[in-house]
């Protein structure tokens, strides 16, 4: 009856104590910034999130009961001894010493040895991610029987590692429990002879080796724990690693909160370096006006997406500072800015989950002809109602039952729902075909409506109607003004402008 009532008191106080310890941990990752994912692998935090909480929780539901246990049967069975034998227990106690010396000096050596596995089956994880993730890829190169010799690989090195700790922690308490066992044949040699010369009633001998044999079990238990600690910690120094972790980007104390913004965005002599002394941005200026669409083109690495990326926030300038409405944008609360700004992105991101789900992340507590209204306006409604359950259809990892177009035209009526007023577009249309393009500039059109927009374009011919372009190369800006006015300079602009339409019309793309 006690241990049904303590098994269930440690259960919940085990459980309560990992809950705590895992919504902690995903909230700090959840606040940490965007750099912070760029430098992890994804297994690597997977292993920290499960794994390294399931290893603590294993210690605290059976290692430490146990330990606590232990050590008071030790402590009152030595006392016990010394009250009845002082010599005989010292004898007893004489292998100790040596248990505690040798556990210190092994504890950093298993540590070491957990740390190299873990690093290992992260990386194992890691890879086991990327295959899944990209199996298109693997299938289409029919690398099938090579992605089979990198996991095997792998796998037999995390396999040598926990071969090589297990035969070493077997080695090592192995010894320690004959040296344990050493101290009863002490006892038998030594309480014997005492018996023999009349020192000592055989009655005491008898009980004494029952002590030691009652002692050495806990022992041998607090010996062997040193190899479940050294688990238990490593995986705990890992998610302190993350709790203690420190944003780039750090929200001000008492931040201004604006509930709408007006939409006036300037850019004053930004300079911004993602590693030391190698600034992608150099020296950037931009004033839009409220209302004002505005273009951002450039090769491929000139910068335009980290413009983007610095006006939302996930990243701080190195120099200079962005105002929006007049104010540094480092000085309005996160909630405020995610609220007012909102983004299209080229590669768009849709969760496990129904339709619905999808469109609604934006306003969770929208009702249905908000979200049907959304969909409506983004052209997605059609197609929503040719699914098997409509708005209820779920859609798998990554929308992989959904084609290009239609996982745009769901984001962009995610964005309409969210209703910015800031809004960016990040070469939102470069992913899909002419015709699909088409269908999601005519959202597009809708969405920008009353909003300053911000688009940065792969295909110019979507800037034709934008107020100004910015043509940025190696993190300047070289050129601005209308298209008309960039085509009439004959530029930068002009040039990329007319490679790309000598590059669609060898394709049969009449380019406009």
């Amino acid at each position: 009856f006690t241990n049904i009532i303590y098994g269930r008191i440690n259960a919940y106080v085990t459980s309560n104590i990992i809950y705590d310890i895992k919504t902690l941990l995903f909230k700090s990752m959840q606040k940490l910034s965007i750099n912070f994912y760029l430098n992890k692998q994804t297994g690597n935090l997977m292993t920290r999130v499960s794994g390294d909480t399931d290893n603590i929780q294993e210690f605290f539901h059976d290692g430490i009961p146990e330990l606590f246990t232990n050590v008071v049967i030790i402590i009152i069975v030595v006392i016990t001894m010394f009250i009845q034998n002082t010599l005989l227990t010292i004898i007893s106690l004489s292998t100790t010493p040596i248990l505690l010396i040798v556990s210190l000096k092994i504890f950093p050596i298993i540590k070491k040895k957990y740390t190299s596995m873990y690093i290992s089956r992260s990386l194992l994880n890691s890879l086991v991610n990327d295959v899944l993730m990209g199996f298109r890829v693997v299938k289409a190169f029919g690398k099938e029987k090579e992605e089979i010799g990198r996991f095997s690989k792998s796998s037999s090195y995390v396999k040598k590692l926990e071969y090589n700790l297990a035969k070493f922690t077997n080695l090592i308490f192995q010894s320690m429990n004959i040296l344990m066992i050493s101290s009863s044949i002490i006892i038998w040699g030594f309480g014997g002879w005492q018996v023999i010369n009349g020192q000592m009633e055989f009655g005491m001998l008898i009980t004494f080796t029952g002590y030691v044999a009652l002692i050495n079990r806990p022992l041998i238990y607090m010996v062997q724990t040193t190899n479940w600690w050294s688990n238990a910690m490593n995986s705990a120094g890992r998610i302190f690693e993350i709790l203690d972790s420190l944003p780039d980007v750090i929200e001000k104390k008492n931040p201004i909160v604006k509930r709408k913004f007006d939409g006036l965005i300037e850019f004053k002599n930004i300079n911004f370096s993602y590693e030391a002394n190698k600034n992608i941005l150099h020296n950037i200026n931009m004033i839009i006006e409220p209302g004002e669409v505005i273009g951002i083109v450039g090769r491929s690495g000139a910068g335009k997406s980290t413009i983007a990326n610095l006006l939302m926030r996930m990243y701080d300038t190195t120099k200079g500072e962005i105002r929006i409405d007049g104010v540094n944008i480092k000085n309005y609360a996160f909630k405020c800015l995610n609220k007012n700004i909102g983004m299209v992105m080229q590669d768009v991101y849709l969760f496990t989950g129904s339709i619905y789900e999808n469109i609604a992340y934006a306003k969770p507590s929208s009702s249905m002809e908000e979200i049907i209204n959304a969909a409506k306006a983004a052209f997605a409604h059609d197609f929503i109602l040719k699914l098997p359950y409509g708005y209820d259809t779920v859609i798998g990892k990554n929308a992989q039952s959904l084609s290009g177009g239609e996982k745009q035209r769901l984001s962009i009526a995610r964005t309409i729902l969210h209703n910015p007023k800031i809004l960016i577009l990040d070469e939102a249309t470069s992913s899909v075909d002419t015709k699909t393009e088409k269908q999601i500039q005519k959202a597009i059109d809708i969405l920008v409506s009353g909003r300053t927009v911000i688009s940065i374009a792969h295909r110019l011919s979507t800037l034709n109607n934008a107020d100004r372009i910015f043509v940025i190369e190696k993190g300047r800006i070289i050129e601005f003004g209308t298209h008309r006015e960039l085509m009439g300079i004959k530029g930068e602009f002009y040039e990329m402008y007319i490679k790309q339409k000598k590059a669609l019309e060898l394709g049969g793309v009449i380019y406009t």
